[in-house]
């Protein structure tokens, strides 16, 4: 169809929305118009189940209803067209065409998710293996660490050691102070 005032070329849909929308008012002229236009945009926007594209006249059929060789709405002259069996046999190739890519495209989809568990095994032994090897320079460090300070209080009780032992003897050397007992 073709609207009157800007020649530009309009379906079905969009023509019953000008005869039942009030452009000036903003408003329908019945609820229930509003409310099967909206369906009709539902049904447009929505695809098939076998993904062959459904007709304007078909939607409206289905929405408004249809008797034998008229649609409401659109009176006599719209017509439903069954498919011809030519184009139900490209229909049926396309469908048997997508169903064998689907299928290809299944198998891609399992072998990528091997992979990415496959990935995600070997990731994780990397991390583990990782962890293993930074805790055990983590572990050596620290015994050499503890060691080193053990060989410094060592050392450091030893020359206390020493120095207490030294100021004993000292102490014992003092004039007046005798070492040898009778």
């Amino acid at each position: 169809m073709q609207n009157p005032e800007t020649g530009e070329q309009r379906g079905e849909i969009d023509h019953y929305k000008d005869v039942h929308y009030r452009e000036k008012t903003g408003t329908w002229v019945h609820p229930l118009a509003l409310e099967r236009w909206e369906t009709m945009q539902l049904r447009r926007s929505q695809p098939t189940p076998d993904d062959t594209p459904r007709s304007e006249i078909q939607i409206m059929s289905d929405v408004l209803g249809a008797r034998s060789g008229y649609v409401r709405r659109l009176g006599h002259g719209a017509k439903l067209m069954a498919p011809s069996k030519s184009s139900r046999v490209v229909v049926e190739a396309e469908l048997k065409k997508r169903a064998k890519e689907n299928q290809q495209l299944r198998i891609q989809i399992e072998e990528l998710r091997d992979e990415m568990k496959e990935s995600r095994a070997a990731m994780e032994e990397e991390i583990t293996r990782r962890t293993r090897d930074e805790m055990m320079e983590s572990r050596v460090v620290m015994e050499a660490e503890i060691t080193r300070r053990t060989n410094e209080i060592r050392l450091q009780q030893e020359r206390q050691m020493q120095d207490m032992f030294q100021s004993l003897v000292a102490r014992l050397q003092l004039p007046g102070c005798s070492t040898s007992r009778p």
